[in-house]
């Protein structure tokens, strides 16, 4: 009879502890599913694309010539963190085939400064206006900085560069500024009214998407160690 009670009694124990084991496994499960839904949720936010500054859906008004002495800008600033540019959009056209140039200045009191960087150019620009996309490669933007985007030409090349009556655009770095220099950048023309027609694409910092997830993979091993 005392065996038998012994029996009993381990057997409960055995089932208790089971339980335990089984709620603690899905306490684990749980919290790594949680924060892995959080990643899930968080990661790609970070890493989309942001809209800095873009007015392309309003009307052509004008445009501005541009070639190898014609230049002309528009101005964009950047939100509060680190940005690397993704890609510039203009709306333009070809009016004699040739190299299209289009750079990224920094500012200097409202007008084109410092060359930056040059961007890729695209496959081909249609004798009508249409939005063309130039691609950029890795240039850092700085938080709450303005830039400048500056189209001129090369080999022959002669294109037109539209802009809007307009001063309305969407993005935290939507600007109003334009330039025109006709003696290729040396002196500058600039308005704050009827802006030339571009969008400004930019995505997160390497750096800084790295420290979000460092931090949210700090979060789950607090979570595995908490259900443990």
């Amino acid at each position: 009879m005392v065996r038998s009670l012994y029996s009993v009694r381990g057997f409960w124990i055995g089932l208790v502890d089971g339980k335990q084991k089984t709620i603690k496994a899905t306490m684990k499960i749980t919290a790594s599913v949680m924060v892995a839904s959080v990643l899930l949720a968080v990661v790609p936010e970070m890493r989309a694309q942001t809209s800095l500054s873009d007015n392309l859906t309003q009307n052509v008004d004008g445009a501005d010539s541009i070639s190898a002495t014609d230049w002309a800008a528009g101005s964009f600033s950047v939100d509060g963190s680190t940005r690397l540019l993704h890609q510039v959009t203009l709306n333009i056209r070809q009016i004699n085939v040739g190299a299209p140039v289009v750079d990224i200045y920094a500012d200097d009191n409202l007008k084109p400064g410092a060359f930056l960087a040059s961007l890729l150019n695209p496959p081909s620009i249609p004798t009508s206006f249409g939005d063309v996309i130039f691609e950029a490669s890795n240039l850092t933007l700085a938080p709450l900085t303005r830039y400048w985007v500056v189209f001129h030409a090369s080999g022959g090349g002669q294109y037109e560069w539209a802009w809007t009556a307009s001063n309305s655009g969407t993005g935290n770095g939507f600007q109003k500024n334009w330039g025109v220099s006709f003696d290729s950048g040396s002196t500058w023309e600039t308005g704050t009214d009827a802006p030339m027609l571009m969008s400004v694409d930019a995505v997160p910092e390497p750096g800084s998407f790295a420290l979000v997830l460092l931090g949210l993979s700090g979060l789950w091993l607090r979570s595995r160690r908490s259900a443990a």
